[in-house]
């Protein structure tokens, strides 16, 4: 990520790299996990003299996060494939190996979530569920716990959504998407733990590949 970063856009544009350490990736990404924690109107407001958040400021100057945002890149873009997310990939994998590492709680559940994005650039990736607080975004589907921990995710988009989970078989790919969500979240799973399913998450075709994998599960009627 760093040696993509150093030789893309600005060394096209100027000539020059901009010189990205590991070690300021790593405050980067620590920078946009508080900003997802503390949030403000304006990011800007987080170096600002009224709203100043030390934890965010004194970590990086404004003027090298400006540096950094504009010509971070997690991958090489000529390396483009079928996934709509693959120039973040390699973070998203990264992250869905960590969260499924970490102990499980007994119970949990499946659900879906939305990260909110009203933008324009992101295209199909952008969905809208009136349902949500937060309408308009992309859409996650998610394994937590009772605690709210997210033990395994899958991130929507459309019709390439499962190219992630390569050991699908035949009989679960001609699945419908609600079934494969199902499954696809299960099977990472590496204890027997209790799952509540909502009803419109599942078909009674699965309820044997559920029992297959051990698992218990309760269905909720939405």
């Amino acid at each position: 990520m760093v040696l993509v970063s150093n030789f893309k856009k600005n060394y096209e544009e100027t000539g020059k790299s901009i010189n990205i350490v590991e070690n300021e990736v790593h405050d980067f990404v620590t920078i946009h996990i508080l900003m997802g924690i503390e949030d403000t109107p304006s990011y800007l407001d987080y170096w600002s003299k009224e709203f100043r958040y030390n934890n965010i400021a004194d970590v990086m100057p404004l003027k090298r996060y400006h540096q950094i945002r504009r010509y971070i890149h997690f991958v090489n873009n000529r390396n483009q494939n079928d996934d709509p997310y693959f120039k973040i990939s390699p973070v998203l994998d990264i992250i869905r190996r960590n969260c499924m590492q970490i102990e499980n709680e007994r119970r949990q559940n499946i659900d879906e979530m939305m990260v909110p994005y009203k933008g324009k650039k992101a295209g199909s990736k952008r969905q809208y569920i009136k349902s949500k607080p937060k309408e308009w975004g992309c859409k996650i589907f998610v394994r937590p716990g009772i605690s709210g921990f997210v033990y395994d995710f899958i991130i929507y988009s459309g019709e390439n959504t499962f190219i992630q989970h390569l050991n699908f078989s035949n009989e679960e790919m001609d699945m419908r998407l609600d079934a494969k969500v199902v499954i696809g979240l299960c099977k990472s799973i590496k204890q027997r733990v209790c799952m509540s399913i909502l009803t419109i998450f599942i078909l009674p075709s699965i309820y044997y590949l559920l029992y297959e994998i051990d698992m218990e599960y309760w269905l909720w009627v939405l």
